[in-house]
């Protein structure tokens, strides 16, 4: 005779994030290989590193995530910069610096990958302030990896 459990299924419900960023993934795949092998890699380094850091499960979660959807913005550069094999010209090089700002766009009309948006907009900026989208020329922050606080000043 069965027993009252027997009826019972355990049924995978998808994950929205989960589907929407396999799907950002594949048409990365399509449209830029290149990018999407790159954006794999740095995912698997990232996954490594939270597992290192024996980071909780949302915190891990949202790292993991902004490394793999970190370039996602660079399916909004032209191809012609993208796969350029030299050195790019000033105007290519804010063209691709835009990159960031593009994937924030992009992962900002998914609700479900809306709080990723400005991590992946981040991704390229530095503690010296000289990275991009942002640079910070009007503020220098001076960081220590690990610090949990940041003394900030205005440049003259």
């Amino acid at each position: 005779m069965p027993s009252c459990h027997s009826a019972l299924r355990v049924v995978d419900v998808p994950d929205p994030q989960d589907d929407a960023v396999r799907g950002l993934l594949d048409l990365a795949a399509d449209s830029a290989p290149n990018v999407a092998a790159h954006m794999r890699r740095t995912g698997r380094l990232a996954t490594a590193l939270v597992r290192s850091l024996t980071l909780g499960e949302p915190l891990a979660r949202v790292v993991v995530l902004t490394a793999r959807l970190h370039d996602i913005g660079k399916l909004g550069i032209p191809p012609w910069v993208l796969e350029k094999p030299g050195p790019l010209s000033e105007l290519e090089s804010r063209m691709m610096r835009e990159h960031s700002v593009l994937g924030q766009r992009m992962l900002e009309r998914r609700t479900e990958l809306l709080a990723i948006g400005p991590l992946v907009r981040a991704t390229h900026e530095r503690w010296d302030g000289l990275g991009y989208p942002t640079g910070c020329a009007e503020r220098r922050s001076r960081c220590r990896p690990g610090s949990s606080r940041c003394a900030t000043r205005s440049t003259p």
